[in-house]
């Protein structure tokens, strides 16, 4: 389990992170997953698993994580 993961194509999100899926439901990611996909709960009781990140839509003036270039590499502050 990680606490963010750069994502190939898509956008970052971090665990605690709010969202909003596909349909509306808003939520906050609860795990990032090895493979770049999320665990999410949702503030009505659902949850979803291995949701790609172009499912997911940040909350405005939401964000988390920052990445850096250093030297040709890319490193992430959480």
């Amino acid at each position: 389990m990680f606490n963010a993961v750069i994502a190939m194509s898509g956008t970052l999100f971090c665990v605690g992170e709010k969202i909003r899926n596909m349909h509306g439901l808003h939520g906050h990611v609860t795990q990032v997953n090895e493979d770049g996909t999320y665990e999410v709960d949702y503030i009505d009781g659902q949850s979803d698993k291995n949701l790609l990140s172009q499912s997911l839509k940040k909350m405005s003036g939401n964000n988390c994580c920052q990445i850096y270039s250093v030297n040709g590499g890319l490193f992430l502050l959480v």
